[in-house]
Formats: C-alpha cells, sequence, structure tokens
C-alpha cells in the first residue's frame, strides 16, 4: 500500500498482534537489500515521517514507540526493524525515542530485548566516530543502574552493552568500569570480582567466592570483558590470577566456566604474558580435563596458549594416564586434537618442529596478528567518512557532561512543540552525508520490466515470495540451457552406421560406468 493512505494504525495492531508481528517480521527481513521500501515502511510502522533523515518524532510517536516495545509482539516487530535499518537510523532512534527511557525499557520483561538488540548493532554496524559518542550516551544512562538491572534478571542488557563496546573500539574502559561498580565496590576486594561477576552476585565476600558457581548469563559477561583491551580488562584477569586452584579447575570443568577459561587463553583482555600464571593453575590436572566433557575443551585451549615446554608437560601428564583415559570418549578426541599419538612415536622430531614453529610465529606475529576490534572495518556506516568532526570531537571531550550537551553533539539539536506535538520543521539532520531518503530515493526508479518499481506500495506477499519465484525461474532457465545443449551435441555425432574412435571410446566409458553402477547396487 502507499504510504500516503494511513496505514500507520494497520501495521501498528499488526506489529503488536501475537500472530500478525511474524508477518511484520518477515517483511522488514525481506526489505533489507531494499532501503527505498523499507523506509517508508518504517516511517508507518512507527509514525516517524522522515527517520531516515534524522528529523525528530511528533511527541505523541515516541511514546507509542515504547508502549510497542513493551508489548510482546511489538518487541520482535521493534528487534527486526533495528536489525534492518540502515545505520543511520541507529543515532536519531536514541536521541529522540530512547533517550531518558533506557532503564524503565531495559527493566520490562520485553522491551529490554529491544533494548539489548539496539546495543548489538550500535557497536557492530556504526563507524567508530559515530560510535562512540553514541555508547558514552547509553553508558552514561546505564552505570548507575546495574544493581537494579541485576535484581530484576535484567544482565543481558550489562553484556551487551560491554560487548558493544568491545565490537566498537570505543569507550571500553567505561564499559567495564560500570560492570565493577555494579558487582565489586569499593570496599570489595580484588579477589572477588571474577566470582562476582560469573556469579552475577554483587558485594560477595572473600568467604562466599570460593562457593560460588558461575550461571550462564555471567560468563556471557565475562567472556565479553575479556574481549576488551587488556588495560581495560587488567583487574578481571588478576582476580583470576589470585584464584584458588582448586576453584579454578572446578569452574575449567564446569558447563558456563568453561567457556571462560578457553577465552582467558584466546582472548585479547588477556595478553600472552598474563596466560603463563593461569596455565600453571592446570598443571597436572591434564588426565582430570581429558576426561571431562566440558574440561578437554578448556586443556585444549591451554595446550595451544603455552610454549614448547608447556605443551610436553601436558602431553606427558596424557602419556601416564594413557591406559585410565582409554575409555573415556573426550579423551580420545583431544588425543587426536594434540597430536598424543605422534609424540609418542617420535618425541624427538616433534619437539624440533614445534620449536621451529614456534620461532616462525613470535618472528611473523605482527603480520599474523588479528585486527583489533574496533576500527572501520566490518562497520556499515560509510556515510559517517564525511561526517562532521567537529562534533565528533566536542562528544568526546565532554566525557561526563550532561546527556543534552552529549545529544548536541551527535547533532541533535531540535527540540519537541509540546503545545501542539509536532516536531520542529529545523530538526537537524545526522551528522554528515546527504539525507539517507534521499539517497535511497536515487535508485528507485522504474526498471524497463517495472521490477523496480515501489513507489505503489510495498506488497508484502510480493516481497516475500520474489525469490521463491525469481529462484524457479533461474531453474527453468538453466534447464532449457542444459537441454538445448544436448541437442547440439546429439547434432554433432556422426551418423551411426560410421562411428570414429572418439565415439567408441566414450561409449565404451559410459557402459563400464553403467556396469559398475549396477554391480554396486
Amino acid at each position: 500500500r502507499s504510504p500516503s493512505r494511513g496505514l500507520g494504525d494497520v501495521y501498528k495492531r499488526q506489529a503488536a498482534h501475537s500472530c500478525a508481528t511474524m508477518v511484520v517480521q518477515a517483511a522488514l527481513r525481506a526489505l533489507r537489500s531494499r532501503p527505498a521500501a523499507l523506509l517508508p515502511l518504517a516511517e508507518q510502522l512507527l509514525g516517524w515521517p522522515g527517520i531516515g533523515d534524522g528529523a525528530a518524532p511528533p511527541a505523541p510517536t515516541a511514546a507509542a514507540m515504547r508502549d510497542l516495545a513493551m508489548s510482546a509482539g511489538g518487541a520482535r516487530a521493534l528487534e527486526a526493524l533495528v536489525e534492518v535499518a540502515p545505520p543511520a537510523v541507529l543515532p536519531p532512534l536514541y536521541a529522540h525515542a530512547l533517550r531518558n527511557h533506557l532503564l524503565p525499557l531495559s527493566l520490562d520483561r520485553n522491551a529490554n530485548f529491544v533494548v539489548q538488540r539496539y546495543l548489538e548493532h550500535a557497536g557492530a554496524r556504526l563507524a567508530p566516530d559515530r560510535a562512540e559518542p553514541l555508547l558514552g550516551l547509553l553508558i552514561a544512562e546505564l552505570e548507575g543502574a546495574g544493581g537494579e538491572l541485576l535484581a530484576h534478571g535484567r544482565a543481558g542488557v550489562l553484556w551487551k552493552l560491554v560487548d558493544a563496546c568491545a565490537r566498537a573500539g570505543a569507550k571500553e574502559r567505561d564499559a567495564f568500569r560500570a560492570v565493577v561498580r555494579t558487582l565489586a565496590p569499593a570496599s570489595a576486594s580484588a579477589t572477588t570480582l571474577a566470582p562476582a561477576l560469573l556469579a552475577l552476585r554483587s558485594s560477595l565476600t572473600d568467604a562466599d567466592a570460593p562457593s560460588a558457581s558461575a550461571c550462564a548469563l555471567g560468563a556471557r559477561l565475562a567472556q565479553a570483558c575479556l574481549l576488551l583491551p587488556a588495560a581495560a580488562c587488567q583487574p578481571l584477569v588478576a582476580s583470576f590470577h589470585k584464584m584458588a586452584t582448586a576453584d579454578f579447575v572446578k569452574l575449567a570443568c564446569d558447563t558456563a566456566g568453561s567457556r571462560v577459561v578457553e577465552a582467558l587463553f584466546v582472548s585479547p583482555g588477556c595478553p600472552p604474558g598474563a596466560r603463563a600464571p593461569l596455565a600453571k593453575k592446570l598443571r597436572g590436572e591434564a588426565a582430570r580435563l581429558a576426561r571431562d566433557r566440558c574440561g578437554s575443551h578448556a586443556l585444549e585451549k591451554c595446550f595451544g596458549a603455552v610454549d614448547v615446554d608447556g605443551k610436553r608437560a601436558i602431553l606427558d601428564e596424557l602419556l601416564g594416564a594413557e591406559a585410565s583415559l582409554a575409555s573415556s570418549p573426550h579423551a580420545a578426541i583431544i588425543f587426536k586434537k594434540l597430536r598424543l599419538a605422534d609424540y609418542k612415536r617420535r618425541q624427538r622430531e616433534w619437539v624440533d618442529e614445534e620449536t621451529a614453529a614456534q620461532k616462525k610465529r613470535r618472528m611473523f606475529a605482527d603480520l599474523i596478528a588479528p585486527a583489533p576490534a574496533g576500527g572501520a572495518q566490518g562497520h556499515d556506516d560509510v556515510s559517517a567518512a564525511g561526517g562532521d568532526t567537529t562534533a565528533v570531537a566536542r562528544a568526546r571531550a565532554l566525557g561526563g557532561a550532561p546527556l543534552d550537551e552529549l545529544v548536541g553533539a551527535l547533532g541533535y539539536t531540535a527540540a519537541v512543540d509540546t503545545t501542539n506535538g509536532d516536531a520542529s520543521a529545523t530538526a537537524a539532520a545526522r551528522a554528515g552525508g546527504e539525507p539517507l531518503a534521499a539517497a535511497a530515493g536515487a535508485g528507485s526508479e522504474r526498471a524497463p520490466d517495472g521490477s523496480g518499481d515501489t513507489s505503489g506500495g510495498f506488497e508484502f506477499l510480493g516481497s516475500l515470495l520474489g525469490a521463491t519465484g525469481s529462484d524457479r525461474a533461474r531453474r527453468k532457465q538453466r534447464k532449457r540451457e542444459r537441454e538445448a545443449r544436448e541437442r547440439e551435441g546429439a547434432s554433432a555425432e556422426p551418423s551411426a552406421g560410421a562411428p570414429d574412435a572418439t565415439t567408441k571410446a566414450t561409449k565404451k566409458a559410459k557402459d563400464s560406468k553403467k556396469a559398475k553402477v549396477f554391480s554396486m547396487s
């Protein structure tokens, strides 16, 4: 339908409906690569004209969008919209709709998933110079509410916040400080930080730390913290260093905790120099770890993080317990991955090979090092390349300034007229780049066959079934081409009365192949 026909209320009712919301989600995802059709649908769904240009919505629109996020079906529809919307839509979505309401939405049973999805895509899809001021706003709004989030079981918001900072390479220290203030107050000792993070229990005492067990969400949060630079999460790594050996081995055999132990041996937050003390905690426990379903994975990551002497020590432990581990399926897998049979058969050659490989890795460490989490790689916000660098620099310099100033640094200075509920016509456009709607409309001319015409409306069924029809047409075209080639080959063959040598050889090969297939069957 055409956006001018006023179907916004219909779309909102469909999005909030428990069954019709799946149709809206499918339609949004089907238009992922067609922003000229996606943006009008988003405008109608949210009642927000000019969302692609950064314009401010009417006051009732922002409130209605938050109400939609608090419904079960509406939350799913908004998640799909955040997932497929162009990156330039994300900053105005926060500035005009989520700002100052992030905590109530995070505490809601449905809207918290919308906030998590928004954090995920803000960190992964925005360029660093645009993600940094936005993440600063998000951290400033959620930093003092960590305890309330934990009390309501919404630690997933903290997880996504830290993960977004790690992906964007911005505000890593601020994100980790927010987690530490929530789980380990200034009065707590450094030893309790890791157990409190894994168990998601604030103010954990030294006496309670050994008995605290890791939960799945706490393990996710710890893994996200270890994706931060080493300088940012150094207190967490130091807390693992102070953990008792028995507790660390128990953690390595835990279903959720083993993932954290694996991350300690491979993540950038724990540099190679800090991994050696952790590997020493597992020394003498190789047989126990190899037998365990989860511990075997931790042992494999530990093996890859230590030097040649450390590898030999692990393999010697496994050789000493080879007979007792013969019946363990997990040990059989770890034997194969660590090449225990090869080490047992030719130890001297194995040591020489591993030493040479270690020297090569050190020699080319700068060339084969993984790319940093931040940077322009992996971000699709190409419009920010020509953005307003002055606004970005101001946002970075503001630090802990009020939210209004930080929002102004992003380039959104318009206010909402509360007398009539309409947004000011002088709303500032997004920082840098031409308006998104104009850029999207530039590629929406009608193709000669009419397939590129999107001005007639959204046509949900056509969008959903278009891929299936095009696949069927391609298969038919390939079948016609194949039949044409077969006919051409048949007409080019010599007559049956005078077959040449090539035809005889081909026929003989086909007959032998058929006979072989028949005998196998």
